[in-house]
């Protein structure tokens, strides 16, 4: 299971007694079914692989061998989904830029939403670690550019840009929303973002329909 959020695993695990997750960390763009750009070097990106719900076996370790020299960090992880649930904080930014536009400074707003996240996966007892730039293995995956490709953004923000009518939200932010639920902490924030979303895929409204203004006051910002 290499999708962004964490329900994938446990739905597997319904129907295959062996199921290994992946945090995926490589930032790239879909171009066609043939060809998608990576931005990073010297690794294209960095891969935490691990048996669901815990362990590591052979498959893990094989598979991790076999990408480190192909230019993508192989990791095998006795917890992978706590590497999952990091980058599950991380991604709660993702809607933002794809509503406001990549140009626009979103950083306060997109914090506002991961702040939302940690307490409710904090009440859920659920451990997470930060995979984002303070991870020291960033330093293998330097971002740059691409001559001849402007950069769209996030997986969401791809999303939004080809108009597929469906958009990751629901199990990024959503998420989110569930186990606020569950445990009976608020997530406003989070659901605004999440109903906004499904209403830009509905629609197949692009990138950047959606101010600043318009989006603070939607998370409570303001």
């Amino acid at each position: 299971c290499a999708q962004n959020g964490v329900a994938n695993e446990a739905t597997a695990l319904r129907y295959f007694p062996n199921v290994h997750g992946i945090n995926v960390m490589l930032p790239c763009q879909y171009m066609s079914p043939e060809e998608s750009i990576a931005w990073c070097s010297p690794n294209y990106g960095n891969f935490d692989i691990g048996r669901y719900p815990g362990g590591i076996d052979a498959a893990d370790e094989a598979l991790a061998e076999a990408l480190t020299p192909a230019g993508i960090g192989g990791y095998p992880q006795s917890e992978v989904m706590v590497y999952k649930h990091g980058k599950l904080i991380m991604n709660l930014g993702n809607i933002v830029e794809a509503a406001l536009g990549r140009e626009v400074e979103s950083a306060d707003l997109a914090e506002h939403l991961r702040a939302e996240g940690r307490t409710v996966l904090d009440a859920a007892g659920i451990d997470w670690r930060d995979v984002g730039s303070s991870d020291p293995r960033r330093e293998l995956m330097r971002e740059g550019t691409v001559d001849g490709v402007p950069r769209i953004g996030s997986s969401t923000s791809q999303s939004l840009a080809r108009a597929t009518g469906s958009v990751e939200t629901d199990f990024l932010n959503g998420e989110i929303c569930f186990l606020g639920r569950l445990h009976g902490i608020p997530t406003p924030a989070n659901d605004y973002v999440t109903r906004l979303a499904a209403r830009l895929a509905r629609e197949k409204i692009d990138t950047g329909a959606i101010t600043r203004d318009e989006m603070a006051r939607g998370i409570g910002l303001t």
